[in-house]
């Protein structure tokens, strides 16, 4: 992975420096964190043993056999020694004999490391040559260690054959089992299991997804009678008390079968079923909500209420509160409803992620970042449980910069500030801590978020020109510029990374202005910070240059346009074209990272990168419900087909990329020696697909299953469909 001073991409250049790949022979890949002191001493230990290991074990040999055999008769010296050196040979080979020392071996497999970019141009996943060398791009056999959950081999079959046996890893997977050819006879590429580094989402919602699947789920309604029908299903189901609060997600008028302009839901269409229970239902984006009277009630909304940085929809006939609240709004809810069971919703939410191959993720904490702490406190108990079963990269609001320095020093530096308290909290399983960073491998905090806007269907995104329709509406800048510029230089000058969500052209800029004035205010211009900018929708060409400039990563889910792409030239005109620049962004150096936005996206990494590499806005079979069938085909024309970006690419997004987003690429995101086994199983080598072949490319989403979910080489998920049980044999312990 890149430097600070190198491109991230190279079209994503992940070839290390010389000094880096030293650093990668001397270290240890079957350890965590081990201090300064104890590495050189372990370093020191380890040279001894290999330099004159083997001449001990010969004298303690010969005593052996002076003191014990020689008087005793029955074995002669010639044999003796040569037994020795055939146990000696054989120990060599297996590693540690017969011990179970390996959790996992994988054989005869497609492995796809992520060490190398071809051209764009090249078709992929044929001619594989798997060399020995340290960097690889393709492999065929890899072993992770037991106790430590990294890869400890990695290359061709003999390579890890000749270090260890099958009968020391507690699963092996052989890809073996069955040739795969087409209708000619010819082997076929696609048709073969592909392996890749487990797959990192760099954008989603932990505990809000999971609390999504808790509520009433609102995605696939297409009118007013769904909608109504969903919120009586749940009470009947739920048989919920006076007083007990109705919470739901996902629902999206874009897509709705509704006659006229405003096709937005009111309090009106459930207030008759909800009378004695408040109701807090959110828009997919997240930005907006719909709430009945009784919540409005209690949260001491009216039509009078102003609101900085949201606002209040107001009937245009009553003038009174229709409902629907807009992004800071949302505030004066939330904040009265109780909390649902956030360890519940974690643990949902992490099976949902294994289920579609995703190993680690960027948690960005619930809308605006509100009780962003307490997320982390659920983290932390769930880590110190040993529960988490993906890697979480936390954030927390940016306006909370001072608290997450104390407790990066109170766990880790002296003197003790003035928040020990904290320690009591969130100290847990830490092993290390970098600049504004602390964790371990499993989870780690240091990100701040803050938005600057609102969203495109919510009409808030801010935007130099007013929104199509109106005279004046260019959105919301729910955050004061200079308050924002402080917050940001304090928490940069703490070494802290710093994340903002902003996706207006308007926005965008505004955001760019800051961090560029940071940067520059700063004493160290060329510190590794690796800023953020989540979504970067709608963009100028002129400010894509200065994400380059600046070395800021965008961090983008093209999963959004298979919505967006439907309404966006009725809310923004021409500017349409300026939405999801993927390929401009790559073209021009910059780190790309991708991930789902789940929830306000669905939790689909097939779909995403089908939507990368098609643009096509059409859905694909496992989420066709939203829609009207005949419009959903109608919908398939490619949305900026000029924005395409190719497969291998958007692994490398996905993977590597992701990876150096959270400062992991050390460990994560490639399929290396000493690199955490995370790994995930596609049943079909997509790297082989004919990307001008548009049939071939849908395939991806309709034909391409997640087989199977690694993460420190355990197995954490494996797809139970009985037709993929002919692509390998699975052996266990």
């Amino acid at each position: 992975m890149p430097s600070s001073s190198s491109d991230p991409n190279s079209s994503i250049n992940s070839s290390s420096s010389q000094q880096e790949e030293e650093e990668e022979e001397k270290r240890d890949p079957n350890s965590e964190y081990i201090p300064d002191e104890e590495y050189q001493r372990r370093v020191k230990i380890a040279s001894f043993l290999k330099d004159y290991g083997a001449i001990l074990s010969v004298l303690i040999s010969f005593a052996v056999y002076y003191f014990v055999f020689r008087r005793g008769g029955g074995i002669t010296t010639s044999s003796f020694v040569s037994n020795l050196l055939n146990s000696a040979t054989n120990q060599q080979q297996q590693g540690w004999g017969s011990e179970k020392v390996l959790s996992l071996m994988i054989l005869n497999a497609r492995i796809w490391t992520g060490e190398r970019l071809e051209s764009a141009n090249t078709k992929r996943g044929s001619a594989h040559s798997y060399a020995s060398t340290s960097n690889i791009k393709w492999a065929e056999a890899l072993a992770v260690h037991k106790s430590t959950g990294r890869i400890i081999a990695i290359g061709s079959n003999s390579d890890v054959l000749s270090r260890f046996s099958p009968s020391m890893a507690e699963h092996v997977l052989d890809f073996k089992k069955k040739k795969h050819r087409d209708a000619t006879g010819e082997e076929n590429e696609v048709d073969v299991p592909l392996i890749v580094p487990g797959f990192i989402d760099a954008h989603t919602h932990v505990i809000l997804g999971g609390k999504a699947i808790l509520g009433v789920q609102l995605r696939t309604v297409k009118n007013k009678q769904e909608f109504v029908d969903k919120i009586k299903d749940f009470m009947n189901t739920h048989q919920l008390k006076p007083g007990e609060w109705i919470t739901g997600a996902e629902w999206s008028e874009t897509t709705w079968e509704i006659e006229g302009d405003n096709k937005l839901p009111h309090k009106i269409w459930i207030d008759s079923l909800t009378s004695e229970n408040p109701v807090y239902l959110t828009r997919m984006d997240g930005h907006s909500c719909l709430v009945n009277s009784k919540a409005l009630a209690l949260a001491g909304i009216t039509k009078d209420t102003v609101i900085q940085g949201g606002s209040i929809d107001l009937d245009p006939l009553t003038g009174e509160p229709t409902g629907i609240l807009r992004d800071k709004a949302l505030e004066f809810v939330q904040k009265i409803i109780p909390p649902l069971d956030s360890e519940k919703a974690a643990l949902i939410a992490m099976e949902e992620f294994l289920k579609n191959g995703i190993t680690s993720v960027h948690d960005m904490g619930a809308v605006f970042n509100l009780g962003s702490w307490d997320q982390i406190a659920t983290f932390t108990k769930l880590h110190r449980e040993k529960k988490l079963k993906v890697r979480i990269y936390a954030t927390v609001e940016l306006e909370t910069h001072k608290k997450l320095t104390d407790y990066i020093h109170t766990n880790f530096k002296k003197p003790k500030p003035t928040h020990a308290a904290l320690v009591d909290d969130f100290k847990c399983c830490w092993t290390e801590s970098h600049g504004g960073r602390a964790g371990d491998s499993w989870l780690k905090i240091g990100g701040l978020k803050e938005f600057v806007d609102g969203s495109l269907g919510s009409r808030t995104a801010y935007m130099f020109e007013p929104f199509e329709g109106t005279t004046n509406n260019t959105g919301l800048l729910v955050i004061d510029p200079e308050i924002f510029y402080q917050r940001v230089k304090e928490a940069d000058s703490n070494h802290h990374q710093i994340i903002v969500h902003a996706i207006g052209d308007k926005a965008i800029s505004l955001l760019l202005d800051v961090y560029e004035r940071v940067i520059k205010e700063s004493n160290d211009t060329t510190r590794d910070r690796r800023l953020r900018i989540e979504h970067a929708q709608q963009i100028r060409e002129e400010d894509i240059e200065r994400f380059k400039k600046l070395n800021i990563i965008a961090s983008m889910q093209p999963i959004h346009l298979k919505d967006d792409a439907l309404y966006a030239e009725s809310v923004i005109g021409k500017r349409a074209k300026q939405l999801y620049n993927v390929r401009k962004f790559l073209e021009k150096g910059v780190t790309v990272v991708m991930g789902t936005d789940w929830y306000v996206a669905p939790l689909d990494v097939l779909d995403n990168i089908h939507a990368a590499v098609t643009r096509k806005p059409c859905l694909s079979p496992t989420h066709v419900e939203r829609r009207n069938e005949s419009k959903n085909t109608k919908d398939c024309a490619p949305f900026l087909p000029e924005e395409r970006i190719s497969i291998e690419e958007s692994l490398v997004a996905y993977t590597q990329n992701s990876a150096y987003a959270a400062f992991a690429e050390k460990e994560q995101g490639t399929l290396k020696k000493g690199y955490l086994g995370d790994i995930t199983i596609l049943s079909r080598n997509i790297l082989a697909l004919d990307e001008n072949n548009e049939q071939e490319l849908d395939s991806i989403t309709t034909k391409t299953k997640i087989m199977m979910t690694i993460v420190g080489g355990k197995i954490m998920y494996e797809n139970d469909d009985p037709s993929l049980s002919s692509l390998y044999i699975h052996k266990r312990a």
